[in-house]
């Protein structure tokens, strides 16, 4: 089932279901989420030990999670996952037939990315790439975008475009933007499930659409009731993003779980930067070792790096 952060509604789960019809519902935001818990194969990410300086050597309370050891160097090759997974072929009175669980079956899809998605989608699912519509920030980088050649469609945008829009209408076109898939944003309680059983106090993860702190959040504080904390880390930099805008697709989240939100601006460049080179990860995955020296958190804490540098 989906299900409303606000009220609680239930909806069946289907494809570009994102919000309920509810007072607090606002149709740009994404307020469902999935509660079941799907089973797909994926090779469990390293969980590393940090080390801050040669004199205490390795900290025993700071983990890595390193997302940028997947396939495609970025934890949205979960989602990816997911999507060919979730796609199982049966026949039906001698003519062939899809079923995705309870889900019709797809071949065509919508997708608004910063660059990783992209990359991470073509690579899994490269039969369903190319009759996929592809939006783009025209300040996609050259080495992001040469990556996405197998893509027969690319609009360059700046604008946050609805649900509708990016489908172009078409009803049997499934959405996957990040943030505003509900159903394939499930895929990140994977990652949650390789994290529980180290009972960590906290952890932190760069906020970008919002997806992977709200689906932590909703793994962790309603589907587990663990008192793990998950703090997002916020940084306008230009080199964090591709996509230039405030917007957050997963707004109603954060204000139901009203976390303490890690701000960084242009005087820790320098110290994101440092940490880019030393651990071989993406600008925006390095805020996260700059807001744990922010929080300065005494208890057991894992840091998720997102992406791998490219």
């Amino acid at each position: 089932m989906l299900k409303c952060i606000f009220c609680g509604e239930e909806y069946p789960e289907e494809i570009n279901e994102t919000h309920c019809f509810c007072g607090n519902s606002k149709a740009e935001y994404t307020n469902l989420y999935s509660t079941s818990i799907k089973n797909y194969p994926f090779k469990e990410t390293p969980l590393e030990k940090i080390g801050y300086n040669n004199v205490y050597g390795l900290d025993p309370n700071i983990c890595l999670k390193r997302e940028d050891k997947n396939p495609f160097g970025t934890f949205k090759d979960r989602k990816s996952t997911l999507i060919k997974h979730l796609r199982v072929p049966y026949f039906h009175k001698g003519k062939h037939a899809f079923t995705v669980g309870t889900l019709p079956f797809k071949t065509k899809f919508a997708l608004a990315s910063s660059g990783n998605q992209a990359i991470s989608f073509s690579n899994i699912c490269p039969e369903y790439a190319q009759s996929t519509y592809l939006y783009v920030s025209p300040n996609i980088s050259d080495e992001k975008l040469a990556k996405l050649h197998i893509y027969k469609e690319i609009t360059f945008t700046n604008k946050i475009l609805s649900d509708g829009e990016l489908r172009k209408f078409e009803d049997d076109r499934w959405n996957i933007t990040n943030g505003m898939d509900p159903l394939g944003a499930s895929a990140l309680y994977k990652l949650g499930m390789e994290l529980e059983p180290y009972n960590f106090d906290n952890i932190i993860v760069p906020l970008g659409s919002g997806e992977l702190y709200s689906m932590l959040a909703v793994y962790f504080g309603i589907l587990r009731k663990k008192p793990t904390k998950i703090y997002p880390v916020q940084c306008k930099l230009p080199e964090t993003d591709a996509i230039k805008t405030d917007f957050v697709a997963m707004t109603p989240f954060l204000q139901h779980f009203n976390p303490q939100i890690v701000e960084l601006y242009k005087d820790d460049r320098k110290n994101i930067q440092s940490y880019t080179e030393a651990y071989g990860c993406e600008f925006s995955s390095a805020v996260v070792f700059v807001a744990r020296d922010v929080l300065n958190l005494p208890s057991k804490t894992c840091l998720v790096v997102t992406g791998a540098k490219k």
